[in-house]
């Protein structure tokens, strides 16, 4: 499971599929997505639109145009994820899915 956030689909994709030499996070996904198709295996994509969220006393609307509010929206994926006991989680920092029991 990958979380992450993007103002382009379409670039996005098109980075995973070319990555540029300095493009580590898309360099893994591109060899990960290269050896699951290789196998026959599949890979499914969802595409998440948050337009608000419920903070503590009140919605909040989300304008995912502002990095800020699709990043707040793919650490809170990550997050409960995790929480849901999804041990693969690859954008999961790695030391605090250790000290959580996980890979």
């Amino acid at each position: 499971m990958y979380f992450g956030e993007a103002s382009d689909l379409r670039r996005r994709f098109g980075q995973y599929r070319n990555p540029g030499p300095s493009q580590q996070t898309n360099q893994r996904l591109n060899d990960l997505l290269g050896r699951v198709l290789a196998n026959s295996g599949r890979c499914r994509v969802s595409v998440v639109e948050v337009q608000w969220f419920e903070g503590k006393f009140r919605e909040v609307d989300l304008d995912l145009r502002l990095k800020a509010a699709r990043v707040l929206v793919e650490s809170a994926a990550i997050v409960l994820a995790r929480s849901d006991g999804k041990r693969i989680v690859l954008d999961l920092d790695e030391a605090f899915d250790r000290a959580l029991g996980g890979r």
